[in-house]
């Protein structure tokens, strides 16, 4: 005992401590559970990593499934600020969304506009621009190149917009059918050289502008003699801007309103007018007082295709004078408004006037308007329905 006392005395404390361990420790059937595996690597390339459950299968769009016609329909009944949330979703949206068919009119109707904004509006495919009494919030410093535009229908009526916007504008659209520049007030040569680059115009509504020239007025006439409805009422304009005017004219015009030309407008004007337009079916010559009964003499030899006449104001002429135009084969109406004693005024004129109808037909102020009521819900331009 002594001897295995002083032989644990010679060992260390970790060798005593295994032999005590070793002897008192229970023997068990149970076997140990194996050691924890690392997870098998595999490589694909140049990347590695843990061989380890898949991820659940990510689930179907089912727009996949919807045609873009599908979609371009939707979008269709779409205002065009909704239109630009659903094409900033995804790719295809975009790419649906930036379809032509879908800009094909763009409407301003009495809005205040950023003029960059206007211009990327249009450069989407727009064929009808409406900014009818519109306004221009931060607008050009000075015209700049556009792309080729569609534009055909544009109505820029009492809108006021800069001048470098309507000059991009109009560079830019050299297939225009239908212009209304009413009420501007910078209708200058520049403007007029920018107009006549549309030589498929036919309709021009150029109502109560100022800025107007000979220079301007000869552009104009030489380039677009396409020209079949025209409205220069109320525009001022001098006796030899009008006799440039009167002189250019397209041969195939056949609506005219030169009404409010004051005293500039005499029966030389009206001579030279129906020698150049023989085809005229509409005709307003009111508020123009210089016109005598000689000038009645001239229509009725040239102008065998008149349907209406409108000789408001024309305060020389008699209800005598008129009674000829009974010999018109093709008139229909006879307007003759506010002439002192009107009521006798007209009962006179009917009496030598049996088959035309006096101050009952439509009014000729509307003539190349785009809108004759400027109504927002009314979305028509020229009878086109906009989209």
């Amino acid at each position: 005992m002594m001897l295995a006392v002083s032989r644990k005395k010679d060992l260390g404390w970790s060798d005593l401590y295994c032999e005590q361990h070793e002897l008192t420790s229970p023997v068990s059937d149970v076997p140990s559970p194996p050691p924890r595996k690392r997870p098998r690597c595999i490589i694909y390339g140049t990347k590695t990593r843990l061989e380890g459950p898949s991820p659940p299968p990510a689930r179907e769009n089912l727009f996949n499934r919807v045609p873009d016609e599908i979609l371009k329909h939707i979008f269709n009944n779409l205002s065009k600020r909704d239109l630009l949330s659903c094409m900033s979703l995804c790719r295809r949206f975009y790419r649906v969304g930036s379809d032509r068919d879908l800009w094909h009119s763009a409407d301003y109707f009495g809005l205040k506009f950023i003029d960059h904004s206007l211009i990327y509006e249009v450069l989407r495919g727009a064929k009808m621009l409406r900014a009818a009494n519109a306004s221009s919030r931060v607008p050009l410093l000075e015209p700049i190149v556009l792309k080729p535009l569609r534009l055909q229908y544009v109505d820029l009526t009492n809108t006021a917009i800069s001048k470098p916007l309507l000059i991009s504008l109009l560079n830019a659209s050299q297939d225009l059918r239908k212009l209304s520049l009413e009420s501007l007030t910078f209708c200058d040569d520049d403007i007029c050289s920018s107009i006549a680059r549309n030589h498929r115009l036919d309709t021009l509504n150029l109502c109560m502008v100022t800025g107007l020239t000979v220079e301007g007025v000869t552009r104009i006439m030489q380039h677009c003699q396409q020209i079949v409805s025209l409205n220069v009422a109320w525009t001022p304009m001098d006796s030899e801007c009008l006799m440039s005017l009167v002189r250019l004219l397209p041969r195939g015009l056949k609506e005219l309103n030169i009404a409010g030309c004051a005293n500039r407008f005499t029966d030389a004007h009206l001579t030279e007018l129906c020698k150049r337009c023989p085809k005229l079916e509409k005709l307003c010559v009111a508020d123009n007082s210089n016109l005598s009964p000689s000038s009645l003499t001239e229509i009725l030899s040239v102008l065998s295709e008149l349907r209406h006449l409108d000789l408001s104001r024309c305060h020389r002429l008699q209800p005598e004078d008129m009674w000829a135009l009974e010999n018109l084969p093709k008139l229909e109406f006879l307007s003759c408004h506010s002439f002192p004693d009107w009521r006798d005024y007209e009962r006179d004129i009917r009496k030598g006037l049996y088959r035309v109808l006096v101050n009952a037909g439509p009014d000729l102020s509307s003539i190349a308007r785009p809108q004759p009521n400027q109504h927002r819900q009314d979305r028509i331009l020229w009878g086109v329905p906009m989209r």
